[in-house]
């Protein structure tokens, strides 16, 4: 018997037919009964519609909840939360999971509203920022040739 789709129940795609449907009963539906074909390739056409609208909201709570994690931060670690993020942003990959421009703005904003001081969010901004950059460089200089030196990358190199 026919349970689900792809991990979905099969009553979702096919609402005009039994629950119990064989496999055999349902390919023969499709192909000699072009409604239940039209059916199915609307509720897919639906799906796809709406999943970039679900992929937004998603993405939305994400970056909200990222937001207030990171105005909390700024609430109890301040100027910590500003070098150290600004730090990992510049470092390696580290960007991806710390944005940099979300901080800068919080930072903008808490220096406006008087929580912080602009100069010294800034030079420890620009300080973090040159350190991390200077990091990557090193490690990209000197330890990515000792990594494939000593691994089995060295054969693939060559």
């Amino acid at each position: 018997m026919l349970e689900s789709i792809d991990g979905c129940p099969a009553h979702l795609f096919y609402k005009h037919r039994p629950e119990k449907v064989s496999e055999a009963t349902l390919f023969l539906s499709l192909v000699f009964e072009p409604a239940s074909a039209v059916t199915v390739t609307a509720d897919a056409i639906g799906w796809l519609v709406h999943l970039p609208a679900l992929l937004f909201h998603i993405y939305g709570e994400g970056l909200r909840l990222l937001t207030h994690g990171i105005r909390d931060l700024f609430d109890s670690y301040g100027y910590w939360v500003i070098f150290l993020g600004m730090l990992f942003e510049n470092t390696l990959f580290l960007g991806l999971v710390v944005p940099g421009v979300l901080l800068l703005l919080l930072a903008g904003i808490s220096a406006g509203n008087g929580e912080l001081s602009p100069y010294l969010a800034f030079l420890l901004a620009l300080t973090a920022t040159i350190l991390g950059d200077t990091t990557s460089y090193l490690m990209g200089r000197f330890g990515w040739s000792r990594v494939v030196l000593g691994s089995k990358c060295h054969e693939f190199t060559e």
